[in-house]
């Protein structure tokens, strides 16, 4: 087993164990996030109180802020034209991908963190918790958005079984 492989498996392991436990308190589940309709999808919005349920791995994470629609709308159009350009093959069915952005503070610089997976209607719990699934390729991806540069980074596709 590799080092990816490892980590992901460590990762499921500590979000299952999360969601099974409950670990986060009760305020914080209780709170909604907000539904966004940006042309043909809906997108969930999720306030700096709720995101104790992001895990990554790749370095740590500062703080945590609360995206505008506004924002999601600017972090839509640059990730509209960075997928076209990089990932052509996800570009053609971008429309059909669900979304969650959780505003993340990296090294100082306010980012908009989105979680792209398709068929998201197989994931009901999509309003309240973070979406992750292994492997599935590039059905399931994650980007982040830089506020103040209006530039995309850490473009991540699932990897294959």
């Amino acid at each position: 087993m590799n080092t990816k492989q490892l980590l992901i498996l460590l990762f499921s392991v500590v979000i299952t164990t999360i969601f099974v436990n409950g670990c986060s308190d009760k305020s914080k589940k209780d709170e909604k996030p907000s539904i966004i309709k940006i042309q043909e999808f809906d997108g969930v919005i999720f306030s700096a109180d709720s995101t104790d349920i992001i895990f990554d791995t790749e370095r740590i994470i500062d703080g945590y802020w609360s995206p505008s629609e506004e924002d999601v709308h600017a972090a839509e159009a640059a990730i509209h034209n960075f997928i076209k350009v990089s990932q052509p093959e996800i570009f053609t069915r971008l429309h059909k991908y669900g979304r969650q952005y959780f505003g993340i503070i990296v090294k100082g610089r306010k980012r908009i963190y989105c979680n792209f997976f398709m068929n998201p209607k197989e994931f009901p719990y999509r309003f309240s918790q973070f979406v992750f699934v292994l492997d599935g390729g590039n059905y399931y991806f994650r980007i982040e958005y830089d506020v103040d540069s209006k530039t995309c980074l850490n473009f991540l596709s699932n990897g294959e079984a």
